[in-house]
């Protein structure tokens, strides 16, 4: 696929853009990079006409940022502004997904994950998820703020929100103490890493039981996972941090959304 950026680097409209508008072609193609930067188009530009999916990704684009979803864009208008707040726009540094082959199949993921090669994760979001707090959520067992360098440390080094990596770390550790009475877990605390299923990221048992090393270990995976989602979001993030073959938000994903929101353990 041959892409033209043209000056979307430098992305301002000259002329109205979207259907029945006057569409500069240099325009329309850097609202096309946009809107795929933004995870609200499949591909990037490929030429410089409007047709149904730039319509599609417009609308879908307008929806997520509460805007009016007329499907159009003005020179200095809020739906051109919005675009260029996109924390993912930018030429000269492209995410991993950008032009990536999108995947699927869990152990495909995670192999893209462990040997750090681009690729495109695909989750849809899911109305139905419920963020509500389930009954055997327990804030006395959190470990957030027993480790709250630590977890603002390792996400500053793998350039991840540290309020994410708590928001993961609270649901985890809140929903039970199961691990620390079963001598056959197989996933551990604080992150609760799986040490079958991501034995290769080269984490041994004991360094999984630190801490320190165990943070280490699912901020990586983390950073793994957003870097590969298009304009990633919490929910996105946190459904895959659980289930890698997730192709739709779940009731995790919404909750700990929900919990990175209202941050718990800052009343601890």
């Amino acid at each position: 696929m041959e892409i033209d950026f043209g000056n979307f680097a430098d992305f301002r409209l000259k002329k109205p853009v979207g259907n029945m508008m006057e569409n500069d072609e240099e325009d329309v193609k850097n609202v096309k990079n946009a809107l795929f930067f933004a995870g609200h188009r499949k591909d990037p530009a490929q030429n410089g006409i409007i047709e149904q999916e730039t319509d599609d990704g417009i609308r879908s684009f307008q929806k997520a940022k509460k805007l009016k979803d007329d499907g159009y864009l003005l020179p200095g208008g809020e739906t051109e502004e919005a675009l260029n707040k996109q924390p993912l726009i930018g030429f000269h540094n492209p995410p991993i997904w950008l032009g990536a082959v999108e995947i699927k199949e869990t152990n495909e993921r995670k192999k893209a994950i462990l040997e750090n090669k681009p690729a495109r994760f695909i989750i849809s979001e899911n109305s139905d998820a419920k963020d509500e707090k389930p009954f055997h959520e327990f804030e006395l067992f959190s470990e957030v703020n027993a480790h709250k360098e630590t977890y603002e440390s390792t996400a500053k080094k793998y350039s991840v929100d540290p309020d994410l990596v708590k928001a993961i770390a609270y649901m985890e550790t809140t929903h039970g103490r199961y691990d620390s009475i079963n001598p056959m877990k197989k996933s551990i605390r604080p992150m609760n890493v799986h040490k079958v299923f991501w034995k290769d990221l080269g984490y041994s048992d004991a360094q999984l039981n630190n801490a320190e090393e165990n943070i280490d270990a699912g901020t990586r995976i983390i950073r793994g996972i957003s870097s590969r989602v298009p304009n990633a979001t919490i929910r996105q993030i946190a459904t895959l941090y659980q289930n890698l073959s997730a192709e739709k938000v779940s009731d995790y994903g919404a909750r700990v959304d929900r919990i990175y929101k209202e941050k718990p353990w800052l009343k601890e």
